[in-house]
């Protein structure tokens, strides 16, 4: 049965559903396209890796809360959990960032 000149898993596989038995869905296209929106700033980044490297140096692992990150850095939190998915993630690559003497 078709719906609008389309097979009714057409629709569905346009959206991600499965393809009947025995038909391979298409690969998927890399992305060439920059990302959309205004880009990331290098400057709000090393703001966080700082303040995150100062509050745990000054409070330990409870302390460097990401309110307080982000209160330190002068960014929100949403600028830091789209950058990084939770704390650990975050103090990770503070510590990574640190240069070896």
């Amino acid at each position: 049965m078709s719906i609008k000149g389309r097979h009714r898993w057409e629709s569905r596989a346009d959206r991600g559903g499965s393809p009947p038995p025995g038909q391979a869905r298409p690969p998927a296209k890399p992305r060439t396209r920059p990302r959309p929106g205004r880009p990331r700033s290098e400057q709000a980044e090393q703001a966080i890796i700082e303040a995150t490297l100062d509050l745990f140096a000054e409070q330990g692992f409870e302390g460097a809360c990401v309110e307080a990150i982000a209160a330190r850095a002068g960014v929100g939190k949403a600028t830091i959990y789209r950058r990084w998915p939770n704390k650990e993630e975050l103090l990770l690559a503070a510590f990574s960032s640190l240069k070896s003497p």
